[in-house]
């Protein structure tokens, strides 16, 4: 099998067909190829850094690499968990050395006209497996290496567990655990997003070992997964609304209009007055509560009607808005600038999208009395019609239509409303370059269509965010009478982390009583 160039995702495809790396002298020096032949002889924007990109290979006949994850979503205050997994067909095939396993964190800006492709990588942390100054690993026969630390490779699969936590621990633990935070930004981490469009902010896992055939010179092996990832809170929501709020409040704003009477807007004036306010459940300490993606989103609405003119309509839109940024170029040549404490930066794009709407339209309702609301066709009429509103949301990517009671002239009225919110939804709050907020749009439109609308911003996060970790990837399922052995021994109070621990320095015993699930063996 020939060798095969690795796909760096930060580096343009290299053509090397167009030049001779070893011959200058045979390179076609256009600007276009001469880009080429810079960036290939620069160290890559990506593990493993202390090689070139064009040196970087994703396989080779005598060995094959796979990044295993044990989960689909992660949270930042836990760990990447994984494996990382070593193909060798046949012995002796080729020499092994160095494995690591490295996690990033970066903001990737696509280029968008005159703006160049912006990356910044703030998290980055290598995961020693195998090294001159660790034993060898099950991948290789163990002997004494040779002059680049090699040792010949194990014919079969080696699979090498792996686990890197997001944030820097203590120095003395990451030693212990052969883990090298390499680059970390101070703050909290974003989580990740990716917007075909315009770029956004990747985790990945990059699994690298070098190694060697015959008598050529030692290259990396390079594989990548990409990692979903959100950010962690050190707070919980409470099953509670606040119901007092001060003035100043950002989840609180109203406006009004005046509202002209009569035929061509003649006559006299009167005034429309809307107020609106997400309201978030309670949060513990001094946190503003936020909405949870996939929940329900509510939002208060108080509409003062001193018109002649009914409101027929109210509307709720959550609208996403993506912004990306750049650093201002530099006077001085071409020299890429840096980031740094006195960077500058300038907006490059700004996108927005509508991510959830429901309309809410007035309409006259028949008595609900006596034989009436007994007669199916008066049933829901519009204000509980499930099925109507989830084919209207399915059809039309998140609309939902209602009927509502509107408000009459010269009267007030207060309602709450409801907003599905799209499981995909989520802020990234912590972006550098990167930033997605949302935005909660209300307006009421009168007879006659004058429209009056306002917006406010709303923090929304994955619910896993408020999860110290993630499940586990493996689960003990033991027999019932064990259960209920280690749980009469134990108190109330035992800490649930150490269960399945203590549970599995038990025996287990049979259960005549245990269902099937029961009697599953223990992993």
């Amino acid at each position: 099998m020939a060798n095969t160039w690795n796909k760096n995702p930060l580096e343009h495809d290299i053509d090397d067909s167009i030049y001779d790396i070893e011959s200058r002298s045979q390179l076609n020096v256009n600007p276009a190829v001469l880009s080429a032949y810079v960036r290939s002889q620069t160290p890559s924007k990506i593990p493993p850094y202390e090689f070139k990109g064009s040196e970087i290979k994703s396989k080779i006949s005598s060995l094959e690499l796979e990044i295993v994850m044990e989960r689909t979503l992660f949270v930042t205050s836990g760990k990447a968990q994984g494996s990382f997994q070593l193909t060798i067909p046949k012995d002796g095939g080729c020499k092994i050395g160095k494995i690591s396993v490295y996690l990033i964190g970066m903001e990737e800006i696509l280029a968008k006209g005159k703006q160049k492709e912006v990356t910044r990588v703030f998290l980055s942390k290598k995961l020693s497996l195998q090294d001159t100054d660790l034993a060898p690993t099950d991948a290789v026969h163990a002997s004494k290496p040779d002059m680049h630390g090699m040792m010949n490779a194990k014919k079969g699969v080696t699979t090498l567990s792996f686990s890197i936590p997001f944030y820097k621990q203590k120095q003395e633990i990451e030693d212990e655990e052969h883990i090298k935070t390499e680059v970390v930004t101070s703050g909290p981490l974003p989580s990740s997003y990716w917007h075909k469009e315009t770029g956004g902010i990747r985790y990945i896992v990059c699994g690298v070992v070098e190694c060697k055939t015959g008598q050529q010179p030692r290259v990396p092996l390079a594989v990548y997964r990409e990692i979903a990832v959100v950010e962690s809170v050190n707070f919980s929501l409470t099953k509670e609304f606040e119901s007092l709020v001060p003035h100043t409040s950002p989840l609180v704003i109203e406006t009004s209009e005046d509202v002209k009477q009569g035929v061509f807007g003649m006559g006299k004036k009167g005034n429309v007055k809307l107020s609106a306010s997400v309201r978030v459940p309670k949060a513990e300490g001094n946190e503003n509560g936020v909405w949870t993606s996939g929940g329900i989103g509510f939002v208060g609405v108080e509409i003062e009607n001193n018109s002649s003119k009914p409101v027929v309509s109210c509307k709720v839109r959550l609208n996403r808005r993506i912004n990306t940024f750049a650093l201002d170029q530099q006077q001085n040549g071409d020299t890429e600038p840096e980031i740094g404490v006195d960077s500058h930066l300038h907006p490059v794009t700004f996108n927005k999208l509508i991510v959830a709407e429901k309309d809410y339209h007035s309409k006259k309702s028949s008595k609900h009395a006596g034989i009436a609301i007994r007669d199916p066709r008066h049933h829901g009429v519009g204000y509980a019609e499930d099925d109507y509103y989830m084919g209207h949301f399915n059809q039309n990517g998140g609309k939902g239509k209602e009927i509502w009671d509107g408000v009459p002239p010269f009267s007030t009225r207060s309602l709450v409303l409801d907003v599905s919110i799209p499981a995909f939804a989520r802020s990234v709050r912590y972006g550098l370059l990167f930033d997605v907020s949302f935005m909660v749009s209300v307006s009421i439109t009168l007879k006659g269509g004058k429209e009056i609308a306002l917006e406010l911003p709303v923090t929304i996060l994955n619910p896993l965010s408020f999860l110290v970790d993630v499940p586990p990837a493996r689960l003990n399922v033991v027999a019932s009478s064990t259960f209920n052995e280690f749980v009469r021994r134990s108190s109330i109070s035992t800490n649930a982390s150490a269960l399945p621990e203590q549970l599995q320095k038990m025996e287990v015993v049979a259960d005549s009583s245990a269902t099937l699930m029961d009697e599953l063996p223990r992993t």
